[in-house]
């Protein structure tokens, strides 16, 4: 009996080992094979949700409409890339729908929440026009009118209101590592004067997050140097979208070190189109970034304006956000687009 009990030990040693070898391969396959393709959500005005394969171009899958009033107006995902945040606005006085919403990303498009900004004293929900995720602080920031510098805190995991801060908050600026400042880069562009050229100065500006206080500005002649103060990020670029007119939209592209403008492009020139975006979306692991144009979603190197994907949707859109994570599954909901008529 002695001699089967010591057999069975190193058998059953053996299996566990094979059981953690086979875990750990398929945990090395999965996480090798789930960067190789990026996809992107916008929000269409029809109120659809749309993936689309932003390696590739194509719909990869489009939700049934949400019943919201309103309009999106921009997007955001939570950490794990498995709930999108929605703000929507209108160009009424409503007292019927909900300005931040929080949608699961599943096939079944199932609402985490709603969150209903109501004026006391007129009775009407405030619109939301501008939505950024803190994803260290688990906080939205959102605001009620475009370009406004008063944002309203929001807890991301309840929709409830927290707080404000008295600072602007756009997609493009930089949060720092521990989710407590954030960082405006803004270089500038030489200027012609009655005594010649004048000096382009870049500007950074760094708030607190908590309080919304100034912690430092800067001034980088010739836009040299224009690294937040935490560090260098993925890659040493810089893009300024300006909006010169309704018809005139231009990107501009900056080395951060250098200082030196390597690229700009008119959108209806370049793309035909003009974006629905303030900000570029930057593709992780490359050098291209995205853009929602129209009613289509464009991948692109930003210094030679080269095409990589181009998917047309049924809607003009809302931002594009990136994940390299596959819609979530849902057994007892459709899994394909049979119903959605292109």
């Amino acid at each position: 009996m002695s001699t089967m009990i010591g057999y069975r030990r190193p058998l059953a040693f053996a299996l566990v080992v094979v059981a953690i070898i086979t875990i750990l391969i398929g945990v090395t396959i999965y996480w090798l094979s789930r960067g190789s393709t990026w996809y992107g959500y916008v929000v269409g005005l029809d109120h659809r949700i749309y993936m689309v394969n932003l390696t590739e171009g194509g719909v990869v899958w489009v939700s049934r409409p949400l019943q919201v009033a309103g309009y999106p107006t921009e997007i955001d995902l939570n950490d794990d890339d498995s709930i999108l945040y929605i703000a929507y606005g209108s160009d009424i006085p409503r007292t019927d729908y909900s300005p931040l919403l929080a949608v699961k990303l599943n096939e079944s498009t199932d609402i985490v929440y709603k969150h209903d900004i109501l004026d006391d004293f007129s009775g009407i929900i405030s619109p939301a026009y501008e939505l950024f995720y803190n994803s260290i602080a688990k906080e939205i920031y959102i605001s009620y009118i475009y370009g406004a510098e008063l944002m309203t805190k929001v807890d991301a995991r309840t929709g409830q209101i927290i707080g404000s801060i008295n600072i602007p908050i756009r997609k493009q600026y930089e949060v720092s590592p521990d989710g407590l400042m954030i960082a405006e880069l803004y270089p500038d562009r030489a200027r012609n004067t009655p005594n010649g050229i004048e000096q382009p100065v870049g500007i950074i500006g760094v708030n607190d997050l908590r309080t919304g206080k100034v912690v430092s500005d800067t001034e980088h002649p010739d836009n040299r140097g224009m690294f937040s103060p935490w560090g260098s990020p993925e890659n040493n670029l810089i893009y300024v979208r300006e909006n010169y007119s309704e018809f005139i939209s231009r990107l501009e592209v900056f080395d951060r070190e250098t200082g030196e403008k390597l690229a700009e492009h008119d959108f209806r020139e370049t793309f035909s189109s003009l974006p629905n975006q303030s900000h570029v979306t930057r593709m992780p692991g490359s050098g291209d970034v995205a853009m929602s144009m129209g009613n289509s979603v464009v991948v692109f190197d930003p210094l030679t304006a080269e095409i990589k994907s181009r998917t047309r949707i049924e809607s003009f859109s809302t931002e594009v956000v990136v994940t390299d994570k596959p819609l979530l599954q849902s057994e007892t909901e459709h899994s394909d687009l049979s119903w959605f008529s292109f």
